[in-house]
């Protein structure tokens, strides 16, 4: 099977469903960012397209239902949802955990490691 892709009017995102799963992924086109996932499908997905302004998304499954995903203009960096874990949490991820889930090399980890004890410890974001 291959991927079903939409690109945002713009061309900057792509809307990317996989027939067999049950959700969508908004992606930028250059490849930077973190995927904006969408889910909500009890069946495996079929289409997605962009609205025309390129500001909605719609997605269709194969349990009959069409979603329709507002605000998908935008897909996260990992500065940004970085900042959004250490604003609802005190965890720090091991560096170990760091290298395996999200793929940074030994030395990133390490940084950013001491960078959310160094937050955790003062209390600040």
């Amino acid at each position: 099977m291959y991927p079903v892709l939409s690109y945002s009017p713009d061309g900057k995102r792509v809307l990317q469903v996989w027939p067999g799963e049950t959700l969508a992924r908004v992606w930028n086109a250059d490849g930077t960012g973190v995927p904006l996932i969408l889910e909500g499908h009890t069946g495996l997905t079929h289409r997605a397209v962009f609205s025309p302004d390129g500001a909605h998304a719609a997605s269709t499954g194969l349990d009959g239902t069409i979603r329709i995903w507002p605000n998908v203009s935008e897909v996260p960096t990992r500065a940004r949802l970085q900042e959004e874990l250490w604003g609802a949490s005190r965890y720090c991820m091991s560096a170990e955990l760091r290298r395996e889930i999200l793929g940074v090399s030994e030395e990133t980890a390490r940084e950013e490691l001491a960078n959310c004890r160094q937050r955790v410890e003062g209390g600040g974001r």
